[in-house]
C-alpha cells in the first residue's frame, strides 16, 4: 500500500527538509523503484529543497519584520514607530556658547550708530583634529550700546552667551504637483539633518513670489483648514519626510506651490570638544572684523537614535500621548528626546528635601564622563517640556548628586590551584568589582547588596577561597576657595553607631572624616593639614594633627545625623585643598548601601578608591 501521508511542514533545516521529501517520494507507487541517492534525483531534490528552504526563510524574515519586537531592519523599526506617533531622534548638532565681538575700529561712538545686527546663519569655523567644521547662529541678534575697549581704544558691539550650532545650512526646493495619481512625497535627501533646525517656506508659484513660513505641528489639536503647519515623520534610509495638511486639519499644498526646506546638515558627535572659533564673515553694510570668544566648548552633538533605543522609547512615548502628567511621562519624553542622557529621575516636589510644592523635579546624569548638566542642556529640557506640561506645574531641572564608595578587599587565595601571581589575582578582583559597579550601580535608586559584591569577588578566580571586604561611603565637595557657604548633603544611609567608638573625650574613632585642606580660621592660622572629623555626639569640628597631639581649629563646624546620614557644614570656607575635591568619608552601620530618587550610588573612579590585597593560603 502506497504511503499517502502528507509532507511534514514544521521543519526549516535543509537536510531535514530533503529527508522529508525523499521519504514522501519513496512512499509513492510511481517512484517505487527509484534510487533517490542517485545523482540525477539527488540533484533535483537539492534544487527542490533549496527553493523550499529559501522561501521558508524569506517568509520567516517577513513575519519577523511585521512586529516591532522582532524587527531587525531599521526601516521596519522606523515604520512601526511611525504607527506609534514616535519620531526617532536624528543626528544632533554640536553646540557651543560664545561671545561674538564686533570691532568697529572707531574711537568715536557717533560714527558707528547705536546698534548692529549679527545675522542668522553667520558662518563660524573651527577645527577638531584634522577636520574643519562650520558652526552657525540660529537666529539674528541685535546688539545695542557699543562698549569702549580701553586696550585698543575702539568701540565694540558684544553679543554675549550666543549658542552656535554645527552644520552647513542646506536648502532643498520642491515644486508641488498635485495632478498625479500618486501622492507627492517631500523627503529630505540628506540623512544628516538635525530635525530641530528644519524650517519650511511655501511660495505660491514661480510667477507669484508671495510666501509664508509653515511651523511644525506635533498634533492635530486646534488645527483648521487655514493652519499653515507641517508634520515631520521618519522615512527610509535614515531620512525624514515633510507632510502637509489635508485642507481640513492644516492647510493643503496646491499645484505649483514651491516648497523650500532649510536645515542644518550636521556631523553628529564628531565636532564635540571644539574650543577655538573664528569667522571670516563681514557684517552687511560694514567691514567690521569679528572675534569669537569661547565660553564653553562644543558639546551635545550625537548620532541618530539606535534601533534598540527606538524599540524601547516608541511604545513608552505612545503611552504618554505627547503630554507630561505622570512622572513616567516626563521620563519617557526626556529620554526619547535626549537619548544622549545616561539616566533620568523624575519625582514630585513634595518628595524633595526640603519640599518644593508645585514643582516637578527632573534630575539628569548627562552622559558618561560628565556629572553636571550645562546651562544649554537645562534650557533645552525646559523648552522641550514647556508645551507638554500642565500650566500649574513648573518643572525644575537639577543636577544629579553622587554618593561614592571606597572598597577595600583582603583576598585569601589557594596557591596550589593556580599559577597566577598575586598581581594577576588582584587585577581580576579589581575587574570584578568594576564590573559589579557597572551592572548594579550607577543609576538613581540603585542599591549595593553586600552579599552579591563579596560573591562577585570570590568568583573572580577559582583560586580565591574567601575575602574580607569593607566599604566606606564618601561625597566629593568642590568648594569655591575663600568663599563662606553652608553645605548640606545626604549620605542616605545610617552611619556607624557602635558605642565602643564613642568613648569620650579620647578614644573616639571618626565616623565622619575628610581629606586635608588649608583652613584660615582663626585668621592667620592658615593650617594646611586641617581636616573634618565628628565628635561622636553629632557635631563636626575642624582639626589638625600637631606634634603635641590633635589640635582643634573650629569645634562648631557643623552637624551630622547618624541615623539619616545628613551632614551639614556650617559657614564652611577653605583657602586651598588637595586634589580636585575635598572628600568627606562616612563609616556605615549596615553593609547594604542604598540610594534614592536624586542620588546616584557608584564605586569611586579613582585608582585609590578600590584597594585589593592578597594573602596566599
Amino acid at each position: 500500500m502506497a504511503n499517502k501521508s502528507f509532507l511534514a511542514a514544521n521543519e526549516l533545516d535543509f537536510d531535514t527538509l530533503k529527508t522529508n521529501f525523499k521519504t514522501y517520494l519513496q512512499g509513492q507507487e510511481q517512484f517505487a523503484d527509484y534510487d533517490f541517492n542517485g545523482s540525477n534525483l539527488s540533484a533535483l531534490l537539492d534544487v527542490l529543497t533549496y527553493n523550499t528552504h529559501v522561501n521558508a526563510l524569506y517568509l520567516n524574515m517577513i513575519g519577523s519584520e511585521m512586529f516591532l519586537d522582532s524587527s531587525v531592519l531599521r526601516d521596519s523599526v522606523v515604520s512601526h514607530s511611525k504607527e506609534l506617533n514616535y519620531l526617532p531622534v536624528s543626528k544632533l548638532s554640536s553646540v557651543a556658547n560664545v561671545n561674538i565681538i564686533v570691532d568697529t575700529q572707531s574711537n568715536t561712538a557717533t560714527d558707528i550708530g547705536s546698534s548692529i545686527t549679527i545675522p542668522k546663519n553667520l558662518n563660524i569655523s573651527t577645527t577638531v583634529g584634522d577636520n574643519n567644521y562650520i558652526f552657525t547662529t540660529a537666529e539674528s541678534i541685535v546688539v545695542t550700546k557699543p562698549t569702549l575697549n580701553t586696550a585698543s581704544g575702539s568701540f565694540e558691539f558684544i553679543a554675549n552667551n550666543v549658542s552656535i550650532f554645527e552644520g552647513d545650512i542646506v536648502t532643498e526646493v520642491f515644486t508641488a504637483n498635485t495632478t498625479g495619481s500618486t501622492p507627492q512625497r517631500y523627503v529630505i535627501n540628506n540623512a544628516n539633518v538635525d530635525t530641530r533646525s528644519i524650517e519650511v517656506n511655501v511660495q505660491t508659484s514661480n510667477t507669484d513670489t508671495s510666501n509664508s513660513d509653515f511651523t511644525k505641528s506635533e498634533s492635530l489639536l486646534g488645527l483648521t483648514s487655514a493652519s499653515e503647519v507641517f508634520f515631520l515623520q521618519p522615512a527610509e534610509d535614515f531620512k525624514y519626510e515633510i507632510v502637509f495638511g489635508n485642507g481640513v486639519t492644516g492647510k493643503s499644498i496646491e499645484n505649483g506651490n514651491i516648497i523650500k526646506i532649510t536645515y542644518r546638515n550636521c556631523n553628529g558627535d564628531e565636532p564635540n570638544r571644539a574650543n577655538v572659533f573664528s569667522s571670516a564673515t563681514t557684517l552687511t553694510n560694514s567691514n567690521y572684523p569679528l572675534t569669537i570668544v569661547t565660553n564653553s566648548r562644543s558639546q551635545l552633538g550625537s548620532e541618530e537614535e539606535t534601533i534598540s533605543s527606538i524599540k524601547f522609547n516608541a511604545p513608552r512615548h505612545f503611552a504618554t500621548q505627547g503630554r507630561a502628567v505622570t512622572t513616567s511621562d516626563y521620563k519617557s519624553l526626556i529620554t526619547g528626546q535626549f537619548p544622549q542622557f545616561q539616566t533620568v529621575s523624575v519625582f514630585g516636589g513634595e518628595d524633595a528635601s526640603p519640599a518644593r510644592f508645585g514643582k516637578v523635579i527632573v534630575v539628569v546624569k548627562p552622559s558618561e564622563g560628565r556629572n553636571l548638566l550645562t546651562d544649554i542642556e537645562k534650557g533645552q529640557i525646559t523648552e522641550f517640556l514647556a508645551p507638554r506640561t500642565p500650566l500649574s506645574i513648573d518643572p525644575l531641572i537639577v543636577d544629579a548628586e553622587f554618593n561614592k564608595l571606597e572598597v577595600t578587599s583582603r583576598v585569601k587565595y589557594n596557591t596550589s590551584v593556580t599559577t597566577q601571581s598575586i598581581n594577576d589575582i588582584k587585577s581580576k578582583v579589581i575587574t570584578a568589582i568594576n564590573t559589579f559597579n557597572t551592572n548594579n550601580l550607577g543609576n538613581f535608586g540603585s542599591t549595593l547588596r553586600y552579599s552579591k559584591l563579596i560573591s562577585a569577588i570570590d568568583d573572580a578566580d577559582s583560586s580565591i577561597i574567601s575575602n574580607e571586604t569593607t566599604i566606606r561611603i564618601f561625597r566629593d565637595l568642590v568648594p569655591v576657595v575663600n568663599s563662606v557657604k553652608t553645605i548640606t548633603f545626604q549620605f542616605e544611609n545610617e552611619l556607624l553607631t557602635n558605642d565602643v567608638l564613642y568613648t569620650l573625650p579620647s578614644g573616639h574613632e571618626g565616623i565622619i572624616e575628610s581629606t586635608k585642606f588649608t583652613y584660615d580660621i582663626p585668621a592667620g592660622t592658615d593650617q594646611s593639614g586641617a581636616f573634618i572629623v565628628d565628635d561622636g555626639l553629632g557635631g563636626l569640628k575642624i582639626v589638625f594633627d600637631a606634634a603635641g597631639g590633635r589640635q582643634t581649629l573650629n569645634n562648631k563646624a557643623g552637624t551630622v545625623n547618624y541615623t539619616t546620614g545628613e551632614v551639614t557644614l556650617s559657614n564652611f570656607s577653605v583657602t586651598a585643598y588637595e586634589g580636585s575635591a575635598i572628600r568627606i568619608f562616612g563609616r556605615l552601620e549596615n553593609k547594604d548601601v542604598i540610594s534614592t530618587k536624586n542620588i546616584i550610588l557608584e564605586v569611586g573612579s579613582d585608582e585609590t578608591d578600590v584597594t585589593v590585597t592578597g594573602i596566599s593560603d
